[in-house]
């Protein structure tokens, strides 16, 4: 049983039932609506249902758009850059590999520190003499070794000169091998990998976690 306040005239009524549904005031003669506790429950759980059914679906949604815009960005950015340093080593590398190569002397040499040391060296093209000069330097830390070797004033060297113009010229100890293409481009392939792959389980954990919590309620 549950009494209620008429809403047409204000007294109480007694209605007799706790179910929900029309009645008739026995004052003012007039029906008017009841909703049961039981019902008003009901619908609030529903509510709640659906109310965190829309923010899963916001999440879901808003991990996708997350997912989509790293990758057009990020992915895109690192093909770029990819793309410049592996041309500009393919370029290096074809620009001299149609040089040819030459026996050289060694006739001074300069060391403004530590680091650096500038060779200074004479060779001959078709009985014509050529001057150049090529640098050797350590890379960094203590134990590095100088990217050429040590020369003294007399010793010989082999230098790499453009057949086209002589006067183009280094050391061979300088120039880039072939090798160091591939060996650049197997890290920077497995980085961009390991990014792509890094945004994908980022994306499916959070995916996992709005699922858990949809399962709890």
């Amino acid at each position: 049983m549950a009494e209620v306040e008429c809403p047409l005239c204000s007294k109480t009524v007694d209605l007799g039932s706790d179910s929900t549904g029309t009645y008739e005031c026995p004052y003012c003669e007039g029906d008017f609506e009841y909703e049961s506790s039981t019902s008003r429950d009901l619908n609030d759980t529903n509510l709640k249902r659906s109310s965190l059914g829309k923010m899963n679906n916001s999440r879901e949604t808003s991990g996708r758009l997350t997912q989509e815009n790293a990758e057009k960005i990020v992915l895109p950015i690192f093909m770029l850059i990819f793309t410049v340093a592996f041309l500009v080593l393919v370029f290096v590398y074809m620009g001299e590999s149609g040089w040819e190569e030459t026996k050289g002397e060694i006739i001074s040499s300069y060391s403004p520190d530590s680091e650096l040391t500038e060779y200074q060296y004479t060779f001959k093209v078709d009985g014509e003499t050529f001057n150049g000069s090529d640098e050797c330097h350590f890379t960094g830390g203590p134990g590095d070794e100088p990217n050429c070797k040590s020369y003294d004033i007399g010793d010989a060297v082999m230098i790499s000169y453009n057949p086209g113009n002589p006067n183009e010229n280094e050391m061979v100890d300088n120039q880039v091998p072939s090798i160091l293409i591939c060996c650049f481009s197997i890290p920077v392939i497995a980085l961009g990998l390991g990014l792509y792959s890094k945004l994908r389980d980022n994306t499916n954990s959070n995916d996992t976690h709005v699922q858990i919590d949809s399962d709890r309620m």
